[in-house]
This record gives C-alpha cells, sequence and structure tokens, in this order.
C-alpha cells in the first residue's frame, strides 16, 4: 500500500529528481575544483578517482562516510562512490576532502 501511494506523490517526484540533478552538478563542479576525476552518473551518487590510499578511513572521523570501489570487479584501485546529498551536506564532503587532501601535501 505504501509503494503504490508513493507513486502518486509527483511533485515529490520531481522536486528530488530536481534536486539530485542540481546537487550532483555542483559535486562534479567541485570535484574538478579538487581535480578529482568524475565518472559520469545520472544517479544518486558520484564515482571518483582520490590520490589519497585509504580515503574512505581518513574521512570517517570527520563525519564522512564513502564506499570505497577496491572491491568492484574491474574497477582499478582509488575509486570511491560519493552519494549526492543536501547542499549542506555536500559542502561538508567537498571541505572533509579539502582538509584530506591538504594533509596528504
Amino acid at each position: 500500500a505504501a509503494g503504490i501511494a508513493a507513486l502518486g506523490e509527483a511533485d515529490y517526484r520531481r522536486e528530488t529528481v530536481r534536486l539530485i540533478r542540481e546537487e550532483r552538478c555542483f559535486l562534479k563542479q567541485e570535484f574538478a575544483r579538487l581535480h578529482l576525476p568524475v565518472v559520469g552518473s545520472k544517479a544518486n551518487f558520484i564515482f571518483f578517482r582520490s590520490p589519497v590510499s585509504h580515503l574512505r578511513e581518513k574521512l570517517e572521523p570527520l563525519g564522512i562516510l564513502l564506499r570505497s570501489c577496491d572491491n568492484y570487479r574491474g574497477m582499478p584501485q582509488g575509486y570511491c562512490r560519493a552519494a549526492v546529498r543536501t547542499r549542506e551536506e555536500n559542502i561538508r564532503l567537498i571541505a572533509a576532502l579539502e582538509q584530506v587532501l591538504e594533509q596528504e601535501k
């Protein structure tokens, strides 16, 4: 019943799609600024490659959870997956990435 009711929520669905599209674009721009290559995506997450080894573990104490893709078959080492979230959460992700990248210099 909940699934059928959710199908009728066209406004919510449209707003969610708009938010994900807008925030995915924001994240792609920020990742490019940080020189972190992004693999194209239309989903609510972004694949990117990091020069920092064990990035997931370094971001966790900062309250950021990433999905390491090191165990994906055929995926080269160093790729991670980040969820597309709200602007505030995405800004926190970018700030944490900047902090870790700066520490690695």
